[in-house]
């Protein structure tokens, strides 16, 4: 009895005794559980109401280019920036002043000594799409030669501004 006291004080004893406990649970719960499971099956399914044909549209609308009236100004301004953004042969301050009062002031603080040669792009080379609509922002794709300029642009107390730009490299 003593040498088994002396094991079981050992690593070697512990992990044997937490390997017969962890068997015993393994051995109760098959035993316990051995009936079989029987899934519950329905006669009919239960109809879910998805939409009221009788009430109104709360889907998403078709979003094209004829949406809204104002359209076009943020699809213009897009157009303008993207032509701003591709002056390469501006100074770094030259270009900043001609797309600073398109955007945000917080874009125009980002866009703060950026060097107009580092742009991705040389060229355009499709048409301006516009992939999401809202009340408050727009956003919009311009393809260019070596991706997509993304942007987004907002509508503020002075009209629409580009506040967001992004690369998405072809």
């Amino acid at each position: 009895m003593r040498w088994l006291l002396r094991i079981l004080r050992t690593r070697v004893g512990a992990a044997l005794g937490l390997i017969l406990l962890i068997a015993a649970a393994i051995t109760v719960g098959k035993l316990a559980g051995s009936g079989q499971n029987v899934p519950i099956q329905r006669s009919e399914p239960i109809p879910i109401d998805t939409a009221r044909p009788t009430g109104p549209d709360d889907g998403v609308a078709d979003l094209t280019a004829s949406t809204r009236p104002d359209d076009r100004v943020p699809l213009s301004l897009a157009n303008q920036f993207a032509r701003a953004w591709l002056r390469k042969d501006l100074s770094a301050s030259e270009w900043h002043a001609t797309i600073r009062p398109m955007v945000t002031e917080s874009l125009a603080a980002d866009l703060e000594g950026v060097d107009p040669r580092t742009v991705p792009a040389s060229r355009r080379v499709g048409d301006t799409k516009i992939l999401l609509l809202d009340q408050s922002y727009v956003r919009i794709a311009v393809p260019m030669d070596t991706g997509t300029l993304l942007l987004k642009i907002f509508k503020a107390d002075e009209g629409w501004l580009v506040g967001e730009i992004d690369w998405e490299q072809a």
